[in-house]
């Protein structure tokens, strides 16, 4: 072969694998990448990572948490620990589904309580609350006492020890009522 050959042979050989250098990663990937990195203490390139995420896609399932563990571990936080920057994305996540409901947005506020409740079902602080609240928002904001219904049983099969126990049986009681069903006999003297 001539030497010209010989090289654009090479080229096309090492083509395929400089293209595969620079394929873009996924959202699943970006995000593995930095969660590995925040296990293993590499707490920049966990950042850099989650900051790619958002920056490249914006619109992924994973952009919340993304942005929210790159403000976090480039806080001045001691705690850079996994556990203890999953729990504080929690409560984030808790209060991000609740600004929404304050918002007036209670369909995209009952969509990420539901999310958080597929991502954290064991979330005792906030797991319970967050099932009686889409039960609260089908009621009393979205007029689905049949969804609402529906919700405040299952904080009580899901939850059943919890301090919003009782309010969740008052509602399952009273959401055919009117609010002048609802007032007793003493009430309205």
């Amino acid at each position: 072969m001539s030497r010209n050959t010989c090289f654009i042979v090479a080229i096309l050989l090492l083509l395929p694998l400089v293209w595969s250098g620079c394929a873009q990663k996924t959202p699943e990937e970006l995000h593995a990448t930095a969660t590995e990195a925040h296990e293993a203490g590499e707490i920049d390139k966990a950042v850099k990572n989650y900051q790619k995420l958002v920056e490249k896609y914006p619109d992924s399932e994973l952009t919340l948490k993304a942005r929210f563990m790159s403000s976090y571990l480039s806080s001045d936080t001691t705690e850079k620990d996994v556990s203890a920057a999953d729990l504080a994305y929690q409560e984030h996540f808790f209060n991000e589904a609740q600004q929404l409901q304050i918002d007036g947005k209670f369909e995209e506020a009952v969509t990420y309580y539901q999310k958080f409740l597929a991502e954290y079902p064991e979330n005792e602080k906030y797991a319970y609350k967050a099932q009686f609240m889409i039960g609260f928002i089908y009621n009393e904001s979205l007029k689905d006492t049949a969804m609402a219904r529906q919700a405040f049983k299952k904080v009580l099969a899901d939850y059943p020890e919890n301090d919003l126990s009782d309010d969740a049986r008052w509602m399952i009681e009273n959401l055919d009522k009117g609010p002048e069903d609802i007032i007793t006999g003493e009430d309205r003297e």
